[in-house]
């Protein structure tokens, strides 16, 4: 099976999520004869929903091809870095409510930048203090955005650095 024909269908899966979701969850208008704020998602996703599955036949149409060339696709698509990306990411999520916003940022930049080829370690911690305090500045001093303050000790370490500014 192809990689472009399984993401059509993944794609064309939670599209029909998305719009079941969007009208179960917006109210309907107050007023008859407007449109209420579900309508034009949903308008967009039916058309998006036409388009994946006029594509999907169309790949269905078109799957003769070889294994080699198929395993060749999967590359492409996902090489090691992107999962490595990916698993980055995911970890950062998970990390971010726990640890707080400026650890697991520190940790994520420098990962990310070992990632991409940074290997100097004084490079990759000055980088990811540098960024990891900008973000910081700009979201919570600035735009006053509460950002993740962690558990434990990392949730008194974000409430002094908080008391600073």
């Amino acid at each position: 099976m192809s990689v472009e024909l399984i993401l059509n269908v993944a794609i064309l899966a939670f599209s029909i999520f998305c719009y079941w979701f969007v009208g179960a969850t917006t109210p309907p208008s107050s007023m008859p004869g407007i449109m209420s704020a579900a309508d034009w998602p949903r308008l967009i996703l039916i058309g998006l929903v036409i388009a994946l599955s006029i594509n999907i036949v169309k790949l269905l149409r078109e799957s003769k091809k070889s294994a080699g060339a198929e395993a060749k696709r999967w590359r492409e698509l996902f090489p090691p870095r992107f999962i490595v990306a990916f698993v980055i990411l995911v970890a950062y999520s998970i990390i971010l409510e726990y640890l707080g916003f400026l650890p697991s940022t520190f940790l994520f930049v420098m990962a990310f930048s070992a990632l991409i080829g940074l290997r100097k370690i004084s490079h990759l911690v000055l980088g990811a203090l540098c960024s990891s305090v900008a973000i910081y500045v700009i979201f919570q001093i600035l735009l006053q955005v509460l950002l993740p303050r962690g558990t434990g000790v990392f949730r008194e370490f974000s409430i002094f650095l908080e008391g600073l500014f």
